[in-house]
């Protein structure tokens, strides 16, 4: 996923949990975009969520109307 890439690696990076619910079509993480899908989530280092943590990064990307490919990262950063 992008958003491990940029944020360090899985080593170091989780994404919310909303990411990885596939079965849930992008679940609270997918908001409307007319030009694509939009993902906004919160993520941190391994296992934060599941500890109770507060997110320590904030991350907004969208993705094009096909699936095929990042047409931007919108926002990577502290949450907002």
């Amino acid at each position: 996923m992008q958003a491990e890439s940029i944020n360090g690696g899985l080593n170091n990076y989780r994404a919310s949990k909303c990411m990885y619910a596939t079965g849930e079509g992008g679940g609270n993480c997918l908001k409307n975009a007319s030009d694509g899908y939009l993902f906004v989530f919160d993520g941190g280092s391994p296992g934060w969520q599941e500890a109770g943590g507060q997110p320590t990064v904030e991350t907004e990307i969208l993705v094009s109307r096909d699936g095929a490919s990042i047409v931007d990262v919108v926002y990577n950063g502290s949450p907002r």
